[in-house]
């Protein structure tokens, strides 16, 4: 793949062995008591694991006024619009955050492939949580990619500056001092 661009924020493909069952959450991680402690987060990091998870959404007061202000006034409106109870925003949470490239190698490849293809990228940010997920990756999904053409094998330049065709600017910590 070509450029820069592509997947942000957690978006990385994620190789596993299997496809996950559906219900269980985003493969390579994210489970629904690590994203219930994470809800916490734009609240100051309450504790939601004390309330009743179908339930109503607690009335939180001003939680989160002083912490992740408008990610906290955003779920709060979530929660109040559609009526949801805490099992139903921490579910909304991990829905909003899975990967479409999740599964085994092929999946991944075919997804990443399907992507490209279809103009949705030109590349591919990854975000890896433990060394393994790197290795797999580069051992298992990006040679399917290559054999299929669509991840480089070699580049022209040995720097991203010289791969775009950009000139390297001069060094102004590396300039000759003039003698006076």
């Amino acid at each position: 793949m070509s450029g820069a661009g592509g997947l942000h924020d957690g978006e990385g493909p994620q190789a596993g062995s299997h496809q996950p069952p559906q219900g269980l959450g985003r493969a390579g991680g994210k489970d629904f008591a690590r994203a219930l402690k994470e809800l916490g987060r734009p609240f100051g990091w309450h504790d939601f694991t004390r309330y009743d998870l179908d339930a109503p959404f607690p009335e939180l007061g001003d939680a989160g006024e002083r912490s992740f202000r408008t990610q906290a006034e955003k779920i709060k409106q979530l929660a109040r619009d559609n009526d949801y109870t805490l099992r139903q925003v921490v579910q909304h949470s991990i829905d909003a955050q899975r990967s479409p490239f999740t599964g085994s190698p092929r999946t991944v490849a075919d997804e990443i492939q399907r992507w490209f293809e279809a103009g949705a990228f030109d590349g591919i940010n990854l975000t890896i949580t433990v060394p393994s997920e790197f290795a797999r990756f580069t051992d298992e999904v990006l040679p399917i990619l290559r054999e299929r053409g669509i991840a480089r094998t070699e580049y022209e330049a040995t720097t991203l500056r010289g791969n775009l065709g950009l000139p390297i600017p001069e060094n102004a910590h590396a300039r000759p001092v003039l003698a006076s």
